[in-house]
């Protein structure tokens, strides 16, 4: 009975909550988004063998230096592509001994401004981000090798894929597109980044920072294996429960969180 009350009443609400008409701006920069591009940029800054902070920087196929001066140039391909609407630079500073710098090292963030176009918007900024930066197991270690895919060559190469498909759009706001290095040390680079926005009276609107982007599991192979564990106790679990007849059952809690598409399917078919 109560069933069909709860049937009948959502029958009745209008489907005012459809989803917004599409965005033909968002569907063209989502169109422009590329797999193969992603797992390119990836491959190639795994290439670089470390990307540790303290590794070299006089070398062009190894070390943070070698990484850094790829990824501006990778930027400054996509600006000349894009008219040159991309202003790509490096931002960086001297980072003095630390509990994870046992010496001063230069720190240098990659960033690529795409200006406002709205005069009365443009002030107001949002920062998209990644840390190119990699460690492996031993923080200091800046020798050994240290891949980093995930961690964090995926964030960036996501920033990077953004900065180059949106170059080709007008958005009232100002952009920033960055990749940080020194995260692994203590978040060093965002660090000076914020540091600096804030001296100079940057109006950041609203940040999102891309950090081990699409992976399953967390930081090492015991999380995985935890995870993993888990996953097979509930699926366990589920199947008892699916061999158990039980009575359906509608709570207020799950009404509440019914998509509006639910509630419109419900009463198309009532």
């Amino acid at each position: 009975m109560k069933r069909a009350i709860l049937i009948a009443l959502f029958a009745a609400l209008p489907c005012a909550a459809q989803a917004p008409a599409r965005n033909a701006q968002v569907d063209a920069i989502v169109n422009g988004i590329q797999a193969a591009s992603l797992e390119a940029r990836i491959r190639k800054l795994v290439s670089f063998h470390t990307r540790h902070t303290l590794s070299r920087t006089d070398s062009e196929t190894r070390g943070i230096g070698a990484a850094r001066r790829w990824i501006r140039a990778e930027l400054e391909n996509c600006s000349r592509a894009a008219g040159g609407r991309l202003q790509v630079a490096f931002d960086s500073y001297t980072q003095p001994p630390d509990r994870r710098i046992p010496r001063a090292v230069e720190i240098v963030n990659v960033v690529a401004t795409l200006p406002g176009t709205q005069p009365q918007s443009a002030s107001r900024t949002y920062v998209v981000s990644g840390h190119y930066d990699s460690r492996a197991a031993d923080v200091m270690d800046a020798e050994s090798a240290a891949p980093g895919a995930n961690d964090d060559a995926s964030g960036v190469a996501v920033a990077m894929e953004l900065a180059c498909v949106m170059a080709f759009h007008r958005f009232d706001a100002t952009l920033i597109f960055l990749a940080v290095a020194g995260e692994e040390q203590g978040l060093l680079g965002s660090t000076h980044f914020a540091e600096q926005a804030k001296k100079k009276g940057v109006d950041i609107a609203g940040m999102i920072t891309n950090d081990i982007v699409g992976s399953r599991c967390g930081f090492s192979p015991t999380d995985c294996l935890l995870s993993s564990t888990a996953s097979r106790r509930s699926s366990a679990r589920s199947r008892a429960r699916a061999a158990k007849p039980t009575r359906p059952r509608t709570s207020s809690h799950a009404i509440s969180r019914m998509p509006a598409s639910a509630t419109c399917r419900v009463s198309s078919s009532s």
